[in-house]
C-alpha cells in the first residue's frame, strides 16, 4: 500500500508548473488543487488561527441548526445519562441553549479562549448528562479539536516552554531557558497542537473506514461494488495521511469525499440529515489547514510531546477505544461509526388502542406494516430535533418507556424492534 501511495504522489506532485507541460487530466486536476491551496500559510500559528475560526463557526452553525436538541421542553423525550441530574425547566433551558449557541462565537472573538472553552466543555458535559442524544459525533470531534487549539490540557509549564521556544525561534534569538526545554518539544506550541489535531483526524477516518466493512453497508451500496471499495478507499486515505509523500493526495481525496457527502445530503439530492453538511465542509477545510503544508511524518504525532494528559487521552479516545465497538463494548457514535449502517435503528410497535392514545405531535410518526402499528424513532428524532437519535439500546429503551406513559391500560405492551 505504501508503494502504491508513493507512486501516486510522485506522479502527481512532479507536475511542471507551465500549463503546456501538463500531460494528462490527472495532472491538471492536481495542478488546480495546488493552485487553490497555494494561499495556505506555512506558519503553524496562522494555520491554527484559521482552524479555530472554522471550528467555532461550525459549532455555532451545528448548535443553531439543531436548537430543539438543547431544549428540555420539546416533542421528543430526553434520555438522561444520570437520572439524578435534573433537566433545565423553561425558560432556563432556552437561556442555556442560547448561551450554548453564542459561546463558540464569543470564543472566536475573545482573547481568553482557554477559559471560555473550559466553560463550554463543562456546560456540554452537563447537557449530555441530561440527554444522551446530545452526544453526537460532530459535537464530540469538534469540541475535542477546540480543546486542542485553545490549549486546554497542555499544562501551564508546557505552554510557557513551547511559547518561549517559539518566540525565540521567530525572533532569531535563543530561548530564555533553552536548557529546560524537553528534547521532544516541537518548534512551538502551534506545531504541537497541529500534531494533536492530526491524531484526532487520522483516528476518525481510520475507524470510519473499518466500521464500514460489514454486510449492512455492502448491501446498501451493492451497485458497482461500492460497499467494498468505499471502506478500502477511506482506510487508504487515512493511512495516506501518515507519510509526507502521500499526504497531499490523501488530503485531496478527503476534501472530495466531504464535498461529495455535503452535496449528496443537500436539498437538491437526498435532503436528509442536513445538519452534517456544515460538519463536512468544516472537516474539508480543517484537513487542508492541518495537513497540506505539513512535512513531518506521523512519528512526530505519537512521540511524547510534553503533554502528560492530552496526547494520551486523544490517542485513547480516537485511536484505541473505537476498537471496542467491534465487540459491542463502546458506543457507535464514539467510534466514528456514523453512516456505517451497522448502527441499530428502532421501531416501537404499539397496540391500536395505544397508538390512538398518542399525542398529536407523535401521531405523524406512526406507520404500519405487516406486524402492526409502530413509531419510527429515527424519523421522530429527525423531525423534532433535526438530528438522529443516539443509537444505543439503553437510549431506545428510554424512548419506549416514554411512550408507555400514553398506554391506556395499567400495563404497557410496547415492543421495541431493531433493524439495520
Amino acid at each position: 500500500m505504501l508503494k502504491i501511495w508513493h507512486a501516486l504522489s510522485l506522479g502527481f506532485l512532479e507536475v511542471p508548473c507551465k500549463a503546456e507541460r501538463l500531460v494528462n487530466k490527472a495532472s491538471c486536476l492536481l495542478f488546480l488543487w495546488q493552485t487553490m491551496f497555494s494561499g495556505i500559510p506555512s506558519d503553524p500559528a496562522k494555520r491554527l488561527d484559521l482552524v479555530l475560526q472554522v471550528i467555532c463557526l461550525a459549532l455555532g452553525a451545528l448548535v443553531f441548526l439543531s436548537h430543539p436538541l438543547w431544549l428540555s421542553e420539546r416533542n421528543y423525550p430526553m434520555a438522561p445519562l444520570l437520572s439524578w441530574i435534573p433537566a433545565f425547566s423553561f425558560p432556563l433551558d432556552a437561556v442555556v441553549a442560547g448561551v450554548f449557541i453564542v459561546l463558540p462565537f464569543l470564543i472566536l472573538f475573545s482573547r481568553s479562549i482557554r477559559g471560555l472553552t473550559i466553560a463550554y466543555l463543562l456546560l456540554y458535559i452537563v447537557l449530555i448528562m441530561q440527554d444522551q442524544n446530545r452526544l453526537q459525533p460532530y459535537y464530540v470531534q469538534l469540541l475535542a479539536m477546540l480543546l486542542v487549539v485553545s490549549g486546554v490540557g497542555l499544562g501551564r509549564k508546557v505552554r510557557e516552554l513551547a511559547g518561549a521556544k517559539q518566540g525565540g525561534l521567530s525572533s532569531g534569538q535563543p530561548a530564555a531557558q533553552p536548557a529546560t526545554l524537553p528534547a521532544t518539544l516541537p518548534a512551538g506550541q502551534s506545531t504541537l497542537k497541529l500534531h494533536l489535531l492530526s491524531i484526532v483526524l487520522f483516528g476518525t477516518y481510520l475507524w470510519a473506514g473499518i466500521h464500514k466493512i460489514n454486510p449492512y453497508f455492502q448491501e446498501r451500496f451493492a451497485d458497482f461494488g461500492a460497499g467494498y471499495w468505499i471502506p478500502v478507499a477511506e482506510i487508504s486515505l487515512a493511512l495516506g495521511l501518515l507519510w509526507p509523500s502521500t499526504r497531499r493526495v490523501a488530503v485531496v481525496g478527503l476534501v472530495c469525499m466531504h464535498l461529495g457527502i455535503a452535496v449528496a445530503l443537500s436539498p437538491w439530492f437526498y435532503g436528509w440529515n442536513l445538519i452534517v453538511i456544515p460538519w463536512n465542509l468544516a472537516l474539508g477545510a480543517i484537513n487542508v489547514l492541518v495537513f497540506w503544508p505539513a512535512k513531518e511524518s506521523a512519528l512526530h504525532w505519537l512521540r511524547p510531546q510534553g503533554t502528560p494528559l492530552l496526547q494520551p487521552l486523544l490517542i485513547l479516545v480516537f485511536v484505541l477505544l473505537p476498537a471496542l465497538n467491534l465487540v459491542g463494548r463502546w458506543d457507535h457514535y464514539l467510534s466514528a461509526s456514523l453512516y456505517s449502517y451497522k448502527v441499530p435503528f428502532a421501531k416501537i410497535y404499539l397496540a391500536p388502542e395505544h397508538a390512538a392514545n398518542l399525542p398529536e405531535h407523535i401521531e405523524k410518526y406512526v406507520f404500519d406494516d405487516e406486524q402492526g402499528l409502530f413509531v419510527e424513532v429515527t424519523y421522530w428524532a429527525m423531525g423534532e430535533l433535526q438530528t438522529a437519535p443516539y443509537p444505543e439500546e439503553r437510549v431506545y429503551e428510554q424512548v419506549r418507556a416514554y411512550l408507555c406513559n400514553f398506554s391506556p391500560g395499567d400495563s404497557c405492551m410496547a415492543r421495541l424492534v431493531y433493524y439495520w
